[in-house]
């Protein structure tokens, strides 16, 4: 996994535990905007792609699970949901997009059978 898809993740994850509460602080999250909730939805396909290529363990069983048709669907919504946003986000950010997808793209050929 790259620089950038860790920065990703960790980003969602962060806004994942401030929604939530689980930090152990109240935090006042602003409602999302659709680009907001969009840019959650890529992050989650991308983590599902990594876990579906059998690169990170499913986060319920621990277990490495390999299965390249739901990497494909989680990579393809992931393209999809990147070019809806593109034009709606600061440049760094569609950087950061894109070089997601590219790592999650790469990757999926690197390890299909």
């Amino acid at each position: 996994m790259s620089d950038d898809d860790k920065k990703l993740n960790e980003e969602t994850s962060s806004e994942q535990e401030r929604q939530s509460g689980q930090t152990g602080e109240t935090v006042e999250v602003p409602p999302l905007d659709v680009y907001g909730m969009i840019k959650w939805v890529l992050g989650l396909m991308a983590s599902s792609a990594w876990q579906y290529m059998g690169l990170m363990p499913n986060p319920a069983s621990g277990k490495i699970e390999k299965d390249m048709l739901q990497a494909k669907v989680a990579i393809d919504v992931a393209v999809f949901l990147g070019d809806k946003i593109a034009n709606h986000l600061p440049e760094d950010e569609r950087k950061n997009i894109r070089n997601l997808i590219n790592d999650l793209q790469v990757n999926f050929v690197r390890h299909s059978d």
